[in-house]
């Protein structure tokens, strides 16, 4: 039962960071295109993805 939850959210993990891989020059424009509007906010959005990446 353990071992199945485990190998169940290696392959969510998996997905996800595939997902994200491929879409990271989107994401990155996307949070670029969100720096011009709120330079404040910045760091709340960059931040986390870099942590993820």
């Amino acid at each position: 039962m353990i071992i199945n939850i485990i190998l169940f959210g290696m392959v969510v993990y998996y997905l996800i960071y595939t997902i994200m891989r491929k879409y990271r020059i989107s994401f990155l424009t996307i949070v670029k295109k969100w720096e011009i509007k709120n330079k404040e906010r910045k760091t709340q959005w960059v931040v986390p993805f870099l942590i993820f990446s």
